[in-house]
């Protein structure tokens, strides 16, 4: 069985995208579940918003539940801005399992995210200059990937160019990558001695060479959504502002709530959306442009609240979450651990099943991505 580790759902479900599209049998699991004999197991360990203490006893009960047996590849899957308790987290495997090295390499060049010189720049802006700046739980107010991630005494890092790796260095190294050739670059250079870890496109070629294979599953991206559907707009991004404000000036019912909505006041939202959803088949849940209050966990069980009585009135044919967070405290608040893929509209947002059961489909995507192009003109003309 091979295992990949996410700290998050959304993360979980991109990487479960590319090796369902590669053939395998795979599922996304929800930590703590069981987990049965499978192609490819990838655990949610919802462990990116809590204290690093708390992050590394979780990978401990997980590696230690796994076990040796078994388990034939591992992958470590971190968020491509370095969000999260990235080196605590890696710092486990370091000590767990039998390697000396791990090469981390987030960059996702096919999305414009790029390494270059020890600095992280989307689309040649540097990180600190593009949205994720003001990302209210997890700010990005540096492009030096030294100073975004976290720190582990006894945890050594350091960054390197594909052309200085010499096979000897230990702890973790951080790989400069500028495009998708230096990417495979870093992969070739896996071998027992080591584990993967990084984003989307490091995980796909990676199993690519693995596998020795490409995609043998088309993908959806033609495929329009369904009605009745919702919307969570988990995020305040740039991108899901300018999503939500083009389905409202396109008539489509958009609900704002406020950030710090009491649990006491979810009814009335929740019942305009049932009416809208009724009346319209589909409508767009989202916070309002607010600064954050309290913690990003507080804020998601409130959205995920509404989200359920409103499934509790409408047989929803998709679900759109948007944002770890908010999915996967959808995800708990509804007792649903595993999930089996069913396609994906575009890289990143991935639509899942419960098993045995028809409807709604859980279609998730980062609050970092934008919405693709094709899903609001469908659901204007739908």
């Amino acid at each position: 069985m091979r295992i990949v580790l996410a700290d998050d759902i959304t993360g979980a479900a991109e990487v479960a995208a590319l090796a369902w599209q590669a053939g395998l049998e795979v599922a996304v699991f929800a930590w703590p579940c069981a987990i049965g004999q499978i192609d490819l197991a990838v655990i949610d360990t919802n462990t990116r918003n809590i204290g690093p203490a708390e992050a590394i006893s979780t990978l401990e009960q997980i590696i230690d539940q796994l076990g040796p047996s078994g388990v034939r590849w591992t992958f470590k899957k971190v968020d491509s801005v370095l969000r999260g308790n990235v080196v605590a987290e890696l710092s486990v495997m370091l000590r767990r399992l039998p390697i000396q090295q791990v090469i981390l390499a987030p960059a996702n060049p096919s999305k414009g995210r790029v390494i270059r010189n020890g600095r992280y720049y989307i689309n040649e802006v540097p990180l600190d200059m593009t949205d994720l700046a003001r990302d209210p739980f997890h700010p990005r107010r540096s492009s030096l990937v030294m100073e975004l991630l976290d720190h582990v005494p006894g945890v050594p890092v350091c960054i390197r160019d594909y052309n200085e790796y010499d096979g000897e260095q230990t702890g973790i190294i951080l790989a400069n990558v500028q495009d998708m050739q230096q990417l495979w670059n870093w992969a070739r250079l896996l071998d027992d001695r080591s584990i993967a870890a990084g984003g989307s496109d490091f995980f796909g070629l990676v199993l690519d060479r693995q596998l020795r294979r490409g995609p043998t599953r088309s993908t959806d991206q033609d495929r329009l959504p369904s009605s009745p559907s919702l919307f969570v707009c988990g995020s305040t991004s740039e991108q899901s502002q300018s999503f939500r404000k083009r389905a409202s000036d396109a008539g489509i019912p958009v609900h704002l709530v406020p950030a710090d909505i009491p649990d006491t006041s979810i009814d009335h939202p929740a019942a305009k959306l049932i009416g809208a959803i009724r009346g319209y088949g589909t409508a767009i849940l989202a916070i309002e442009d607010a600064p954050a209050k309290g913690t990003p966990v507080q804020l998601a069980s409130r959205i995920a609240a509404i989200v359920q009585l409103v499934l509790c009135e409408t047989n929803l044919a998709e679900l759109f979450l948007e944002g770890g967070t908010t999915a996967r405290a959808v995800m708990d608040l509804l007792g649903w651990r595993q999930l089996s893929i069913v396609g994906q509209y575009a890289p990143g947002l991935v639509r899942m099943a419960l098993k045995g059961v028809d409807r709604p489909h859980i279609v998730v995507k980062p609050g970092s991505y934008p919405w693709p192009a094709q899903i609001l003109p469908t659901i204007i003309e739908a």
